[in-house]
């Protein structure tokens, strides 16, 4: 599907059409779970690199949080029964290419009205590697993970 790009030069609206070709018929191998072990730090850097022009104070404190998680021995111990159970960016998808996490979205449980829905959040994608449908990839995933634990 097409998508509009705005962006103005010379006070000027320039308006440009590009198409994002993603091939869905095989599951990327870049593509796979977020590991609290190994990726809360690549993943904060993600995030903050994305969104520095717009986080405020409590981003800023979100970001120290899953810092301050992925150093925490005791934390990361009793995460591997609980994280997709508790109010936390601690479960989501990531893309990892040339050896470093280069996407993110997270997926955040919340017990709303005596059921579990699902929060997408922190979708971010490195931009050098924008434009590639790996943030359309990544929702994809999501939402079809929301389907599998039929969550709203």
């Amino acid at each position: 599907m097409p998508a509009l790009c705005k962006k103005s030069i010379n006070n000027r609206r320039v308006y440009n059409w590009f198409v994002v070709a993603v091939d869905l018929s095989q599951p990327s191998p870049h593509l796979r779970q977020l590991d609290v072990h190994r990726d809360l730090v690549a993943t904060a850097d993600l995030i903050e690199l994305c969104f520095a022009s717009t986080l405020d104070a409590d981003g800023r404190e979100y970001l120290r949080q899953i810092r301050r998680a992925a150093a925490d021995p005791a934390y990361m111990r009793w995460l591997p029964g609980a994280y997709e159970r508790v109010t936390t960016p601690l479960f989501g998808y990531v893309w990892e290419q040339d050896h470093r996490i280069v996407g993110n979205l997270s997926l955040i449980p919340i017990h709303k009205d005596g059921r579990w829905i699902y929060l997408i959040a922190n979708v971010a994608v490195h931009p050098e590697y924008r434009r590639r449908g790996i943030a359309y990839q990544l929702t994809l995933r999501a939402l079809e993970h929301i389907r599998e634990h039929r969550v709203s």
